[in-house]
Order: structure tokens, then C-alpha cells, then sequence
């Protein structure tokens, strides 16, 4: 019953955030940061945040492991996160595998 009530509430959170959720200001602006710096703008100034990825620990039985197992032989989530200029995240991907190239995150 639980799970089926929250999936209810997620689906509607879902619907909801298509009207409700929105960045605090327009991410194709370009921030006054980089706008009036002239070390930063011709190599910015199309620029609307950054991306990085990272590998994060995994707690996985050895028997699920051998996928989550990295380039290091640790097992991992790989991690891709977005943030804006302000450093506002506006996208994180998480759950794929420690083994997944980053090409496909």
C-alpha cells in the first residue's frame, strides 16, 4: 500500500514539475561573471554551466559486484552532475554502474 501511494504522489510530483519546478532565472543568459571579464569570455560566452562525472563507492554484495567494479577494481556508482554558472545543480545522473564508460552515462 505504501508503495503504491508513493508511486501515486512521485507521478503527480512528476506532472507538477513540468509547471511548477523552473530554474530561478533564464540558464541561456550568460552571467556578468564571465560577461565583463575578458579572461573568461571568448571561451565562455556561449557557455550555460559545467558538467563533470565522478566515480562515488558502492555498497554492492559480491555476488551483484562485478559490474560496479571500476578501471580501479573498486566498486562505483558513476556519477554525471550539471550546475549553472552559481553553481545551482540542474541535472545529476545517478546509478549507472562504476564500469560504464563515461561515453555512455
Amino acid at each position: 500500500m505504501l508503495a503504491t501511494n508513493f508511486n501515486q504522489v512521485l507521478e503527480a510530483l512528476v506532472i507538477l514539475s513540468f509547471d511548477i519546478i523552473r530554474p530561478h532565472r533564464d540558464l541561456s543568459e550568460v552571467p556578468p561573471e564571465v560577461v565583463n571579464n575578458t579572461k573568461y569570455w571568448p571561451y565562455f560566452k556561449d557557455a550555460i554551466g559545467a558538467l563533470d562525472g565522478t566515480l562515488i563507492d558502492a555498497i554492492v554484495s559480491d555476488t551483484n559486484g562485478v559490474p560496479f567494479r571500476d578501471r580501479h577494481g573498486r566498486k562505483s556508482w558513476n556519477v554525471l552532475a550539471c550546475c549553472s554558472f552559481d553553481r545551482i545543480y540542474t541535472f545529476i545522473n545517478v546509478g549507472w554502474e562504476g564500469s560504464v564508460h563515461d561515453t555512455t552515462v
